[in-house]
């Protein structure tokens, strides 16, 4: 009870744990939800562009990542592609400006951003930036060209499924592995998105060591994770993603988090510093409460044999125990 009202405790206590996987709901078909993501190798910035019913995935390096170069290397995208319906990505400074957002509505595209800090809640994502990642640092090592890296890789049948540039544009791409000459399409969608639905039930393995946390109101008091450390914040608003909050730290500043990043904090009208002295009384420096010395005892004897610490330092046990002796 004291470590739970304790503000000084809460600040300092570990991670939620973490919570159910929430689903995405599988598109009906591809290039109809993409999720975009930054990443970073050898000094160079690149945005990666991945569609979530196909896998595929287009990478393109950049300079600087203002909104405007992000707008136009989204532009040539979506003009080679298609206008995808939904984006994923997170409150990064490209997507959270005014340029952008105008962008998506003048494109009619629909901008769902994931909790920031907490890369899970856009994983698709973030796996493909992992594989892209290694593919790129494998290239490199062997003096491969990356383009035909990532062309392999979206060439490639997965799991069950056609290769995410088959389920994408209806044929397979023509490389320099030898092929066979037929290379027209053998699938449809719907048997793509039966296969999507059943690795995505397999996946639920995941919730075995997960429970839901409970949901929060606005003007309830919380610690938040910033900069890796627990913050005190009020909830301002709730919603409207899912598990997501706006949250108003003491620095005046408004945050969004993920509810595992947010723990309830519980107020307590008894101070800590109270509570500790209430539990563990120190020992009075009285005459009457001393332990008088045995005799023929030396002082030195005594002190010796006095139980300490492993730092050295003289244990003390509570009054009540002293009684007893």
């Amino acid at each position: 009870m004291m470590v739970t009202n304790c503000q000084i405790c809460q600040l300092h206590q570990k991670q939620n744990i973490k919570e159910p996987l929430l689903d995405r709901p599988i598109p009906d078909r591809p290039w109809q939800r993409v999720a975009i993501d930054f990443f970073h190798l050898s000094s160079v910035t690149y945005m990666l562009v991945i569609d979530y019913f196909s896998k595929y995935i287009e990478v393109q390096h950049f300079h600087s990542t203002t909104s405007q170069s992000v707008i136009n290397a989204l532009k040539i995208c979506f003009a080679r592609f298609g206008i995808p319906e939904e984006i994923v990505a997170d409150n990064g400074p490209p997507f959270d400006s005014s340029e952008f957002n105008k962008f998506c509505k003048d494109w009619d595209i629909f901008f769902n951003p994931s909790s920031p800090g907490f890369p899970r809640s856009n994983g698709q994502v973030e796996r493909g930036v992992q594989t892209v990642k290694n593919s790129l640092i494998k290239a490199a090592h062997d003096n491969s060209d990356p383009h035909l890296v990532l062309m392999e890789y979206r060439n490639t049948p997965m799991d069950g499924l056609p290769s995410p540039a088959e389920i994408l544009m209806g044929r397979r791409l023509r490389t320099l592995v030898p092929t066979l000459p037929s290379l027209t399409p053998h699938y449809d969608c719907s048997s793509t998105k039966e296969r999507l639905i059943y690795r995505q039930q397999r996946q639920h393995k995941y919730d075995v060591h997960a429970r839901p946390l409970q949901p929060l109101k606005e003007n309830q008091n919380v610690i938040f994770r910033l900069n890796n450390k627990w913050c005190p914040g009020v909830i301002l608003k709730v919603g409207p993603q899912p598990r997501s909050y706006t949250i108003k730290a003491a620095n005046g500043r408004e945050y969004r988090r993920n509810r595992v990043q947010i723990k309830v904090l519980n107020n307590s009208t008894q101070p800590a510093r109270q509570m500790v002295d209430d539990l563990f009384p120190t020992i009075s420096s009285s005459p009457s409460a001393a332990i008088p010395p045995s005799a023929g005892v030396p002082p030195a004897a005594q002190l010796s044999a006095a139980p300490t610490s492993r730092s050295g330092r003289a244990i003390k046990p509570p009054q009540r125990f002293l009684c007893e002796l």
